[in-house]
Parts: C-alpha cells; structure tokens; sequence
C-alpha cells in the first residue's frame, strides 16, 4: 500500500479538514506534527492569511464552505490564542512512542474545531484524552517534555528542509501537495502507484 506523509498543525483548520477526509484515502498514512509557524520562518514564508484582513475574511468564508461540502463542522475556538499547540503537537509526539499517535489525533482536532474544548491547560489536554479512550499516563504526561520539544523543533527542521511551507501538505512518492483542496491529486497519484 502507498504511504502519504501528512503534515499538520492542530492551529491549522485546513488540517482539520483535511484529516477529516483522510479516511477516504486508500493509502497507509505517515503523521507529522509540525509547528507551522516555526517551518513557515525557515522557508521564508508568511502566514498572509492572519495579517492580510482581506484574506482573512476571505479564507473564513472559504473554511465554511469547504466544511459544508465534507459535511463536517467549522467553529473557529473561542480560547485559540491561549491554546499553546506546541502541546498539542508534542502530546502526539508522545503518542507515537506509546503507539497512539492516530488516536490522540483524532481526539485533539475535533475537540478544536468542532467542539472548541478547552485546551488551554495540561489538565485539559488530559480531559479531551480521556474522554476519548485514551489513559495512558506517557502521553499527557510527557507533552510538556523539554526532550519532545527538541523532537519537535527538529521535526519542524526537517519539514522545512523538505521545502514545507504550509499546512497541511502530503508527501505521495516524494511529490508535494500542499492544503486540504488537493485531496483529488492526491487520489491521482494514489491510482497511478
């Protein structure tokens, strides 16, 4: 089966959207969490959409209506500037060492952007986690870890040297695809391999 490496950030909504369709892929899929803002400053790239207010009312226009053709919901998080998603990000770096990753995952984002949770704190980390299944104590516990912070910034190192700008991107046999509107070249190459 193919594999597609997924980058994304929690902050992104795009990559909620995305991951929420990436069940209709038939491929194998590689997760990596990276804080956006930090690759983004390595390539030289901006996120336009947060200091252009043009753009910004335009993309959350255009969030709504990409939500509605998947048929999910959008609700922008009331706390978003509170949330330190670097947390979120290492809390799957955790996960991945407890073999997790996919789970914590898909408990963080809906609880962001469909049900805007708190998620301000460790103890609410831990809250969205359990009510989701997850109890393993590594998980919540090491997500505040001076050594999966380094995990993360040389993560975030290598999306950038990968030339990752954005997210969320996919990786499918080493060519790029960057947002969540790319999902039918995606399935393209997917086919073609």
């Amino acid at each position: 089966m193919t594999s597609i490496d997924f980058y994304f950030d929690f902050r992104s909504p795009y990559s909620y959207l995305a991951h929420s369709q990436l069940g209709t892929l038939d491929a194998e899929l590689s997760d990596h969490p990276v804080d956006i803002v930090a690759a983004m400053k390595q390539v030289g790239n901006t996120p336009t959409a947060l200091i252009c207010p043009t753009k910004g009312k335009y993309a959350g226009a255009d969030l709504q209506r990409r939500a509605k053709r998947y048929g999910v919901p959008l609700s922008r998080h009331k706390d978003i500037k509170s949330i330190d998603g670097r947390r979120l990000l290492r809390a799957v770096l955790a996960a991945e060492d407890c073999g997790l990753a996919k789970e914590v995952v898909a408990a963080i984002f809906p609880a962001f952007w469909r049900h805007g949770l708190p998620l301000s704190t460790a103890r609410d980390l831990v809250r969205i986690l359990e009510a989701s299944g997850i109890r393993d104590p590594q998980v919540a516990s090491r997500a505040d870890s001076t050594e999966l912070d380094d995990r993360l910034t040389q993560g975030n190192e290598a999306a950038g040297a990968r030339g990752i700008f954005g997210a969320p991107t996919f990786i499918v046999n080493d060519e790029m695809f960057f947002d969540n509107d790319r999902l039918e070249f995606i399935r393209e190459a997917l086919r073609a391999a």
